[in-house]
Order: structure tokens, then sequence, then C-alpha cells
């Protein structure tokens, strides 16, 4: 409610500031991220969908469908409803920096302006995620071995490994294999699927056995 009531505070003030022309010029901005939005540096579900499925000028697409395209709906939609799922059932004890992550991490997946600069937004909050699910699992460590724990574990490694490896990717490296399409869906989308990675493992972040 205070952040329903914070975002419509500074949408007012930034009315009475800048006027409504302002608003429209950035809605007619975003009306034309399309054109765009295949660039290396946007991890949105749009942008894949436009490398993968679309012509466009940084590398071979798996196939010319501009209707499959549209399918990014769909997946920012389920990223979307499981976020907002998750948040609203989640009482863990690092819940408010949890959200707060998934909501800025789900954003960047979602709107088709997801360039990779504005994660600095969930930079703290992940932060704070981080250390303190690496307490959680030090402690974890003195006690008898569980399985499944364990599983989790390696899981939520895996899924930071590969965030991390696609967050420090070279970027002129970025457009290696161009020619190749496979290429086009892995490397030249590494920034996505870092993203995408980071957002799964914020979920896995909640130990389901205990508080978070």
């Amino acid at each position: 409610m205070f952040a329903v009531a914070t975002a419509a505070l500074c949408f007012a003030v930034g009315s009475l500031i800048f006027g409504g022309d302002a608003y429209r010029s950035w809605y007619g901005a975003l009306a034309q991220s399309g054109d765009w939005a295949w660039g290396v540096m946007n991890a949105s579900f749009f942008s894949i969908f436009r490398r993968a499925f679309d012509a466009q000028p940084i590398g071979t697409p798996l196939v010319i469908a501009p209707a499959v395209v549209k399918g990014w709906l769909v997946a920012a939609a389920i990223v979307g409803i499981v976020t907002l799922g998750f948040t609203v059932r989640d009482r863990g004890r690092n819940a408010v920096d949890r959200a707060f992550a998934l909501l800025l991490v789900a954003a960047q997946l979602i709107s088709p302006l997801g360039w990779i600069y504005y994660l600095w937004l969930p930079a703290g909050p992940i932060a704070a995620v981080a250390l303190k699910q690496r307490n959680r699992e030090v402690a974890q460590a003195f006690r008898p071995a569980d399985a499944a724990l364990k599983r989790c574990a390696t899981f939520r490694h895996l899924l930071a490994l590969t965030a991390a490896i696609g967050f420090v990717w070279p970027m002129p490296l970025l457009l290696a294999f161009r020619t190749h399409a496979w290429a086009t869906l892995k490397i030249a989308s590494v920034y996505f699927w870092a993203t995408l990675a980071l957002w799964v493992w914020l979920l896995a972040s909640r130990d389901q056995r205990s508080p978070a």
C-alpha cells in the first residue's frame, strides 16, 4: 500500500513539474521500443524473441516468424504472475528484500526496455538476500546432512554461477559466431539468460523447510 501511494505521489509531482507532455513522450518511446529491442544489452523476453524469430542486424535468427515473436507476451505474463504470487505469499525473515529484488528483476524481463544498465536498481536487495542466504548455508553446514537441502543448495549455486558468468561476459564477444543461429540464441542473448537465472535464484532463495 505504501509503495503504491509513493508511486502515485511521484507520478503526481512529476506531472506538476514536467507536465503531461513528458509522460506522453515516454510512452511514445516505449511504443517504438520494438524497433531496437533486439540489441544485445536488452535482457527482456521481447528482446530474445526478436533476436530468435525475426530479422535483425546483429545475428542469424533461428527462423523468420514474426508471429512467434508475440509469444513473449505469454512468457512475460507467466513471470509476472509467478512473481506476484510468490511475493504476496512470502513471509520469510528477508521477505521484503526478496520481494523488492524479485519485482525489479521481473520488471527487467517483462518490460521491452529491459536494458541491463537498469540492474543496479535491485543490486541492494539482491546483496541482502545473498548475504542472508550465505549465512543460512553456513549454519546448515554444521547440522546433519540433508539430501534435499544439499540439492537445493547445489541448484542455487548453479543459478548464481550462470548469472555471474552471463553478467561478466565481455561485450565484444556477444556477437561471436553471429552467422550461427545457436549463437544468436545463446551468446548474443547471454544477458537475458543471466537475468532469468537471477530471477529463478531469487525464487529458490527461500528454504521451503524453514523461515527464510
